[in-house]
């Protein structure tokens, strides 16, 4: 987490949110408008500096598999979609 002040989009900030909270996981499906969710964490140094998993799914529903088989394992993970 950083100190210093950060402007960001609404989604921007559930992002850098769940990677404060320490998030293991992001799997998304593409859509308007949640797209910058995972877009933010694919371009974030600190997500992949502790080797946070983000994976683009094949549809909501893997989405929401992909991230309650790491919440089984005990993990944090966002998953998120258009609807």
């Amino acid at each position: 987490m950083s100190d210093k002040k950060q402007l960001l989009l609404g989604d921007e900030a559930i992002a850098q949110g769940a990677i404060d909270a320490g998030a293991s996981g992001f799997y998304a499906y593409p859509g308007t408008p949640s797209t910058e969710i995972m877009e933010y964490v694919q371009h974030s140094k600190v997500a992949a500096e502790l080797g946070i998993h983000r994976q683009w799914s094949a549809n909501e529903k893997t989405a929401v598999e992909s991230g309650l088989g790491m919440s089984y394992a005990g993990k944090r993970v966002v998953s998120c979609m258009k609807h």
